[in-house]
């Protein structure tokens, strides 16, 4: 679909833009962001990897289309939210892109659960960690060289088999 300037976009969140590091592909004139494939709750793969988008075949991804235009996303207010809380009880449905920007987890393994910011698990440090006695350690991600709160936070992450702390985007 195009946005009226040339651009195309996102069938399933309606944005040309996705998250960092997404790419927009197409399949069957479905144009769709990799990530909104992957995070869509009613969607799985059920193609090989050379079919449709990368296994999701375009009849599933028109289904998943149907479905999320009955679903009302719970921070634009918008239609075609087919990304859902992993918590059984939270009934919260969103765009991708719109729980990003409200604090959602992501998990980016397994089956690419989605969390919202009430429901998000949190990472418990190990106390014995993440520094040894004596030893002292720099505020530098090693992955983007920049500082980082060594905390575990929304925003950040320990990894326990390095005993170090990160930007949590930078490892997603």
């Amino acid at each position: 679909m195009d946005n009226g300037n040339g651009t195309e976009i996102c069938k399933i969140c309606n944005l040309s833009q996705g998250l960092d590091r997404d790419q927009l592909l197409e399949t069957n004139g479905i144009f769709a962001h990799f990530f909104c494939l992957l995070f869509s709750s009613g969607l799985g793969q059920k193609g090989k990897e050379d079919e449709g988008i990368k296994g999701f075949r375009a009849a599933d991804i028109r289904k998943e289309l149907k479905r999320g235009a009955r679903l009302k996303c719970h921070h634009c207010r918008k239609k075609g939210a087919t990304v859902g809380c992993a918590e059984p009880k939270c009934k919260k449905s969103y765009h991708l892109p719109c729980g990003y920007k409200y604090d959602s987890l992501q998990q980016y393994f397994d089956q690419f659960k989605s969390f919202c910011k009430e429901h998000r698990p949190s990472q418990k440090i190990n106390k014995s960690g993440p520094t040894r006695k004596g030893e002292k350690k720099d505020n530098v991600c090693t992955i983007c060289q920049d500082k980082v709160l060594r905390k575990a936070t929304m925003k950040t992450l320990w990894v326990p088999c390095c005993q170090e702390f990160f930007h949590r985007e930078c490892i997603q």
